[in-house]
């Protein structure tokens, strides 16, 4: 049951990772300015980080968040344990996405770059073919 629950949460980090690279590779291919950059350059520094930094860090942020929403789970539930987020499966996914992001950013940067910018163009033509009846 153990490895079903591992080969799970494997499968759908590798979705959100290749979703969240696809979106973030176009989003960089498309605007090329100082933004598109800095957010290429911060999307790469989790593949460069040590993973135990990145452990650390994680759970450190999350016993942090914990600790400030202890009012709202006393709130919800009185009876409620201090650190939900921090014994969850979901600090587990979040530093495989900052730990692999960067990796599958790469493969989908690559691919892009082999594909150039001629499938932009079509694409602006066609934009405005559609909507200059809406602009009369």
């Amino acid at each position: 049951m153990m490895s079903i629950n591992t080969l799970i949460l494997a499968i759908t980090t590798a979705i959100v990772i290749t979703i969240i690279s696809l979106v973030i590779g176009n989003y960089c291919r498309i605007q090329e300015g100082t933004i598109s950059k800095i957010i290429s350059k911060i999307t790469m520094m989790g593949y460069s980080i040590p993973a135990a930094v990145i452990a650390i860090s994680v759970i450190l942020l999350f016993v942090n968040i914990d600790r400030n929403l202890k009012g709202l789970y006393v709130m919800i539930n009185p009876n409620s344990k201090t650190l939900v987020l921090s014994s969850s499966i979901f600090m587990l996914f979040f530093a495989y996405v900052i730990r692999f992001l960067g990796v599958s950013y790469q493969a989908i940067e690559s691919g892009y770059e082999k594909m150039g910018k001629k499938f932009l163009k079509p694409q602006d033509c066609l934009d405005k073919i559609h909507l200059r009846p809406f602009s009369k």
